[in-house]
């Protein structure tokens, strides 16, 4: 258990001091940042709609298929 708490303390002071040093050395301020990501996550949001749509789609073909075959 000893360890364990070592190592516990150790990953959460490297994870606060890798979060200090990209704080000082990010290249925009936290506003650009945020919207930055805000668009990102955006798109990416996007593009799982599309491919759940052509998923959809292509499984209701499927099924179309299927019952034609019956």
């Amino acid at each position: 258990m000893k360890r364990f708490g070592k190592f516990l303390f150790g990953a959460m002071l490297g994870g606060f001091l890798g979060s200090m040093i990209v704080l000082f050395y990010a290249p925009e301020s936290g506003s650009e940042t945020r919207e930055a990501l805000r668009y990102r996550i955006e798109g990416f949001v996007n593009q799982i709609k599309d491919a759940v749509k052509e998923r959809r789609q292509q499984i209701l073909e499927e099924i179309e298929t299927y019952k034609e075959e019956a």
